[in-house]
């Protein structure tokens, strides 16, 4: 399949769902939702379905349990990681002579740390609404057909989320 540049939440579900203002400029936005789209959705469901559902918001027909799937799943952890990944880009902005940390007018921007301790907190967050989609997907994977396909050198569908600094995969040699 081609590469879309679709985006699976909306600018208003985004703000809905979002502890993001009004008044942060869509342009600072949306590549952060491409790349959470990238970097733990597609991996969560896995390529086939992950291009199924891109297809279907592409042509506009995306219904029944896909349609669940996804206002009800991807679209929190989508809208959560796009925060984790925007946050530190929102506190600074990068100019010709550098990066700087943005000024504000009706208050006082937060230091770096402050921002990487709210980021983190999405994260976090995301982390819990991605482990939820991994769980429906588990427990309903018949209605997914493309869940489980996966075609050589394709994506497949992750079924871990968390990770830890230990591996306690079985070792064999």
């Amino acid at each position: 399949m081609a590469r879309t540049e679709a985006l699976i939440i909306s600018e208003e579900l985004f703000r809905a769902l979002s502890p993001v203002s009004g008044d942060l400029d869509w342009d600072y936005i949306w590549a952060n939702i491409l790349a959470t789209q990238d970097k733990w959705i597609q991996p969560a469901l896995g390529q086939a379905l992950y291009e199924k559902i891109m297809s279907d918001i592409d042509a506009g027909t995306l219904a029944g349990d896909y349609k669940t799937l996804v206002e009800d799943y991807v679209a929190r952890a989508t809208v959560w990681f796009t925060c984790y990944l925007g946050i530190p880009f929102w506190v600074i902005k990068i100019v010709n002579s550098g990066v700087i940390l943005r000024t504000v007018d009706d208050g006082t921007p937060i230091t770096l740390n402050d921002a990487d301790k709210i980021a983190q907190n999405c994260r976090e967050q995301g982390e819990f609404y991605l482990q939820r989609l991994i769980d429906y997907l588990c427990a309903n994977s018949s209605d997914f057909s493309e869940y489980q396909t996966t075609a050589n050198g394709e994506i497949p569908a992750s079924k871990i989320n968390y990770a830890g600094g230990l591996n306690l995969e079985s070792y064999t040699k």
